[in-house]
C-alpha cells in the first residue's frame, strides 16, 4: 500500500513538473512574439515618417 502511495507521488511530481516547463515555455513565446510585434510596428512608423 505504501509502495503505491510512494509511486503516485512520483508521477505527479513528473507530471507537475512537465506541466510548468510547458507553461514557462507558453510564456516566453508569447512575450517573444510581443516583443517582435513591438520591433516591427516601430519599425512600420519609421518608414511611415520617411515617407511623409
Amino acid at each position: 500500500m505504501n509502495n503505491n502511495y510512494l509511486l503516485l507521488l512520483v508521477m505527479a511530481v513528473l507530471f507537475l513538473k512537465f506541466a510548468l516547463i510547458g507553461l514557462y515555455n507558453i510564456k516566453k513565446e508569447c512575450y517573444n512574439s510581443f516583443k517582435k510585434e513591438e520591433k516591427e510596428n516601430e519599425l512600420f512608423k519609421k518608414i511611415e515618417r520617411m515617407r511623409v
